[in-house]
């Protein structure tokens, strides 16, 4: 489709976004980005847009993959992982076909392939007028950052408006040569932007959590299989009261054989694993041959196998 000066030139991208920009220390900020794993993605469903294969967007995005990983997050290629799954990247996608494809990924139960947090930021464009000698060209940066593991929407962000000089006779192609030549700047501002804004969130646990948590708080399903109502009672008590990272938690449902809560926590699956066979076993339930425990993405389901005696959990500071 051909594109008019007097046109927004839309270029839409995926990556870490946010807004509220916070001043963090480098060495604090590079600590909290090593727990992030991004998906940058490009976004451009709007005719108007530039198309992800075009010179300037690849240009803009591998600047701002570039600025990412300087401040520590690590980066997922789409490309590597479309490569290992088989599938063919198409153009002009919408935010939610990004969304279907990020979360295919992280069902592929590769390690490699997830990627927990994407965002959608657009930069726009115009073209303007200066007198009779020339054009500039304005360019605006915002976005919305998403946990993808809890459906969130987490954050928005814009920086100011950037004018570049053009020449006067600068069309489409110059418009996007522009954008392709000042790709550093543009990378660097969102990129601090976004490092800064996610220190801040990663920073807002409990310091007591600190190395156990993933920094986000996630809405864990629980799922309570064939245990007692006492039993169940124990269990969500501690996980409660002693589990570091626990936010809140609330009965979904229950029915004489299952019980199902909502238990939210900035800890990672692997944490909660852990410290469910911790205390599983101090209440006498013997992981792998009196109760199984399964986590499935949010989902962590406990399901008792075979009885046994129900012991009083142990005292605090069992669950590091």
């Amino acid at each position: 489709m051909k594109t008019t000066i007097s046109n927004y030139l839309k270029v839409s991208l995926c990556g870490l976004a946010l807004s509220g920009a916070v001043i963090v220390s480098p060495s604090a900020l590079a600590q909290s980005a090593d727990n992030v794993r991004v998906l940058v993605m490009g976004e451009d469903s709007d005719p108007r847009s530039m198309k992800r294969s075009s010179t300037g967007f690849r240009e803009v995005l591998s600047e701002l993959k570039r600025s990412m990983a300087m401040h520590g997050f690590r980066m997922v290629d789409e490309e590597a992982v479309a490569v290992d799954l088989g599938w063919n990247i198409t153009e002009r996608r919408s935010k939610v076909e990004l969304m279907q494809t990020i979360k295919a990924m992280n069902e592929s139960k590769m390690a490699n392939h997830q990627a927990p947090v994407m965002a959608v930021f657009s930069i726009n464009s115009r073209m303007e007028k200066v007198g009779n000698i020339g054009n500039k060209i304005s360019i605006l940066i915002d976005g919305e950052l998403y946990d993808i593991r809890s459906n969130q929407f987490l954050n928005s962000f814009d920086l100011p408006r950037k004018s570049y000089p053009a020449p006067a006779d600068c069309g489409p192609t110059c418009a996007s040569d522009l954008i392709r030549d000042n790709a550093g700047d543009i990378a660097a501002g969102v990129g601090d932007a976004l490092g800064k804004q996610l220190a801040y969130l990663q920073s807002a646990p409990s310091q007591q959590t600190a190395g156990n948590d993933g920094g986000l708080n996630v809405p864990y399903t629980l799922v309570l299989s064939r245990v007692s109502t006492s039993e169940a009672l124990g269990i969500i008590d501690t996980m409660s009261n002693e589990f570091p990272g626990y936010v809140t938690h609330d009965l979904i449902d229950k029915n004489p054989a299952v019980r199902r809560y909502s238990y939210t926590s900035s800890a990672r699956p692997a944490k909660i694993e852990e410290w469910m066979n911790i205390l599983l076993g101090d209440m006498g339930m013997q992981p792998g041959s009196q109760v199984e425990i399964m986590v499935d993405g949010t989902e962590i389901r406990v399901e008792r196998l075979a009885g046994g005696p129900v012991v009083q959990p142990e005292a605090k500071g069992r669950f590091k």
